[in-house]
């Protein structure tokens, strides 16, 4: 028992000192800043994705706190698991009820270097951060989800290594989420062009560079010539957005399709395009989960090893 409030008093004493610092947050897209640093970071991720013993103590003894009040595998076991493999490790606490989140950053950030918060309300992502001696990472929320967006513009730049972001072309066609959101934002400030079709005549942000991202009533309009497709095989998807064999005729033959998980497999284009599918790169998709956190965390609590 000795040891361990020993080793507790041992991590929390750097976060006390935080207070004095400027904490960054990865709340939404936005506290990136600019291309520079979003591309650092996929970069980074794939070369921990191909040099992981190069990073494997760049955490050593630093704890992360996983604060959920909504489930997901992927981002808990692939934060957990490059937490670990980082050399550092996480702690899960489910929120069951509605906490002071104020509160609960001013305790827990003394006891972790990193909140990773996956919460039920964007303002309660914002409270923590707020209030946190420590950064906190939007694990997903209502509005904002920019692990997954960074991680599927990874997965973009691995298989579409022969271009630049400008050259390609996407296309998103699907329900209105906090994916389709942080799409948008990733795709502005890479200048990807990014054609939406939701099936509603508006999209939930409403600032967002019209010279980049354009909207379409038309899902086939949409899709033509497209060289990566993204679209919603989750819970939230709808007849008039789908995705399916046809309308991938629309696309480049070399396009790539993406979805972010889990999926419905009674959706109609599960069978269509990801089943025996080449073109299908979703469980790639859902790895680079693992890499783009871990660079996440090695940005955050690791500059030394994040600048080599």
């Amino acid at each position: 028992m000795f040891v361990t409030t020993k080793r507790l008093v041992q991590l929390s004493a750097p976060s006390v000192r935080c207070y004095q610092k400027k904490i960054v947050h990865l709340t939404s897209l936005n506290d990136l800043g600019n291309r520079k640093t979003v591309q650092s970071l996929i970069d980074k991720g794939i070369s921990i994705k191909e040099h992981p013993i190069k990073y494997k103590e760049s955490l050593s003894g630093q704890g992360i706190l996983m604060l959920f009040q909504n489930q997901s595998m992927r981002t808990q076991i692939s934060f957990e698991a490059g937490a670990y493999q980082l050399g550092g490790h996480a702690i899960k606490h489910s929120v069951e009820e509605e906490p002071n989140f104020e509160e609960v950053a001013k305790v827990t950030s003394r006891f972790v270097k990193c909140i990773v918060a996956r919460l039920k309300n964007d303002r309660d992502i914002e409270t923590l951060a707020q209030h946190s001696s420590v950064p906190v990472i939007n694990g997903g929320s209502p509005s904002a989800h920019p692990c997954q967006a960074l991680s599927d513009l990874m997965t973009i730049q691995q298989k579409k290594r022969t271009k630049t972001m400008e050259q390609l072309t996407a296309c998103y066609v699907g329900a209105q989420s906090a994916q389709l959101n942080d799409l948008i934002r990733l795709c502005g400030i890479m200048r990807m062009p990014l054609r939406v079709c939701t099936g509603a005549s508006e999209i939930q942000i409403k600032d967002f560079d019209k010279s980049v991202v354009t909207l379409h009533e038309d899902p086939r309009t949409a899709m033509n010539g497209a060289d990566v497709v993204y679209t919603d095989l989750g819970l939230t998807a709808q007849g008039p957005t789908q995705v399916n064999r046809d309308l991938m005729s629309l696309a480049k033959e070399d396009a790539i399709i993406l979805s972010s998980l889990p999926a419905d497999r009674d959706v109609g284009a599960f069978k269509d395009i990801v089943q025996g599918k080449q073109s299908s790169v979703v469980y790639d998709q859902a790895l680079n989960r693992l890499f783009i956190h871990k660079a996440l965390l090695v940005y955050l609590l690791a500059p030394r090893f994040f600048e080599n």
